[in-house]
């Protein structure tokens, strides 16, 4: 859907143009004849590249995948974003505190008069300047300390990605905590280019959803000191680039899937369908 319009396109390998094997709730697609795969997208059908990182190290048990898009973000955009909203803020901030009313100084009419005797207020106290109480109007800060030390370590890293999950799963918060589970750790892997085609890709979701998820998961890394500073987070934003699709191997163990790059566990009924091993 585009633009309000509602357009069906037929499932076609755009390099060979074999039929695509429908996928019911996955976008990602693998031709059966050339065994290219592709992914839907907003623009309607796209060439899709899919990587694989491996473990870290030899686990016994069995080893499942786990797609995410991953996703780098601009850093030194977001450091400029930080400081003009912090100027901005600062400025409003300012304005709000030394502020003040001034009362209209002419003569009430009598029926005005009137009306504020009846109020209990004199006439005196009417013409009296008012200051604004600013202890209730000015939105509080974020430390820049803090906002400081959080750039810093995201600059330092070389590279900050937003990881997104792109696995079916009836529960949608998950898509936040694991994300933000990942994102957090920042883990070192490496990932190569994986073309098996006996095994289907089992991503729920296309690229540019992924992408929209950005700055709810970046968000959640953040600490709550930050997080409630409402005008602040209005006005913050990632500049991304694009998303890669990356399986990540995570081990079965009773009762829960172990993430053997990110190094957390998840419970099973957070993944709607059967990973690929």
């Amino acid at each position: 859907m585009k633009d309000g319009l509602l357009t069906v396109q037929r499932l076609q390998c755009g390099h060979c143009g074999g039929e695509l094997p429908v996928m019911g709730k996955y976008v990602t697609f693998q031709c059966g004849t050339c065994f290219r795969r592709c992914v839907i997208t907003d623009d309607g059908l796209k060439p899709l590249n899919v990587y694989r990182a491996s473990p870290p190290e030899e686990r016994e048990g069995r080893i499942v995948y786990l797609p995410f898009w991953v996703i780098t973000a601009d850093v030194e955009a977001l450091r400029k974003n930080v400081a003009g909203v912090m100027t901005g803020l600062t400025r409003v901030s300012q304005k709000i505190a030394t502020t003040k009313i001034e009362r209209d100084t002419t003569e009430p009419d009598w029926v005005t008069e009137l009306g504020m005797n009846m109020m209990g207020v004199s006439s005196a106290d009417a013409h009296q300047p008012a200051t604004i109480d600013s202890s209730h109007l000015t939105d509080r800060l974020p430390s820049r300390a803090e906002l400081e030390h959080i750039l810093g370590r995201m600059e330092s890293a070389g590279r900050w990605h937003i990881y997104v999950p792109a696995f079916w799963t009836t529960n949608t918060r998950a898509y936040l905590k694991i994300g933000q589970l990942m994102t957090r750790k920042q883990p070192a892997f490496h990932a190569e280019r994986f073309d098996d085609p006996e095994k289907q890709i089992m991503c729920a979701l296309g690229p540019q959803d992924a992408t929209r998820l950005v700055d709810y998961i970046f968000f959640a890394t953040l600490p709550e000191s930050i997080q409630t500073c409402s005008s602040f987070m209005n006005g913050i934003h990632l500049e991304v680039g694009s998303p890669v699709l990356i399986e990540f191997p995570f081990l079965e163990t009773p009762g829960s899937l172990e993430s053997l790059v990110g190094g957390f566990h998840i419970q099973p009924q957070m993944v709607g369908t059967k990973p690929s091993a």
